[in-house]
């Protein structure tokens, strides 16, 4: 549906959720996941742990692949909270947008409606719940008001947007072409404290890339490090080798 126009698209959607029965979806999706379903199933055949048993179990109906867990079909409905965000258009740069947080948070001009409301419930709804393996902050591990705050793979910017506020500076690393002006237009309030940086994270320095020591060489380096690079996790390591071992050097001094 991506393919039709905004208010097609919409209209589609919505049609769909109304009058197709849940047993039908059920059956819609089951068939749509059945080849991902029988792959990861083969891999792990009999398994011990009672939690990757459950999730198993649960796969071959799932919503969202990537969630396989019973909690997100309480939290994320298609038949009612899939409109929690309301889908509203700029007047002057015509960028989809969604209200996360208090803050207007924009999309790319490419996003359906339909695929901007299941991209903000399921940021909000689904991956950032609180029994998530994907929640960023929780009540025990969070920003505070001194931080500078390194955001690798910020895509549409909504942690930075849940912590702008509440530090002191913020780095948006985001690759990706299609966020750039989107991601200038949700931090133009902040653009004091805010700086994006269009480059991915990883353990060279090239046109494309950067690596943490290099790009905070002479400046204050991160006191957070947000990290979600889509399995580049260990290059953005190697690239940070400085940084780490600095970090704790000054955790050991602390403690002695």
């Amino acid at each position: 549906m991506n393919c039709l126009p905004n208010w097609l698209s919409k209209f589609v959607w919505k049609t769909y959720r109304r009058t197709v029965p849940k047993s039908a979806k059920l059956f819609i999706r089951r068939m749509k996941n059945r080849r991902f379903v029988k792959k990861v199933t083969d891999m792990y055949g009999t398994e011990p742990n009672e939690e990757i048993r459950d999730i198993l179990e649960y796969l071959p109906s799932a919503s969202i692949l990537n969630f396989p867990y019973a909690w997100t079909e309480n939290v994320y409905k298609y038949e009612s909270d899939l409109h929690k965000y309301d889908v509203l258009t700029d007047d002057d740069s015509g960028f989809p947008y969604v209200i996360l947080n208090g803050k207007k948070c924009y999309f790319p001009h490419d996003m359906s409606l339909n695929r901007v409301y299941w991209y903000a419930s399921y940021l909000n709804g689904v991956e950032q719940h609180a029994e998530s393996p994907h929640l960023y902050l929780t009540s025990e591990f969070d920003v505070a008001c001194d931080d500078i705050v390194a955001d690798c793979g910020s895509a549409d910017g909504n942690f930075g947007l849940q912590i702008v506020d509440r530090v002191k500076k913020l780095y948006l690393f985001e690759p990706d072409e299609r966020w750039q002006e989107p991601l200038r237009k949700t931090f133009e309030p902040w653009g004091d404290k805010v700086e994006i940086v269009q480059k991915m994270i990883s353990d060279v320095e090239t046109n494309d890339t950067v690596t943490l020591d290099g790009f905070f060489e002479g400046k204050e380096g991160p006191t957070f490090i947000k990290v979600d690079v889509e399995g580049r996790e260990r290059n953005l390591l190697e690239g940070a080798e400085n940084m780490v071992l600095s970090g704790i050097q000054w955790i050991w001094k602390m403690r002695t």
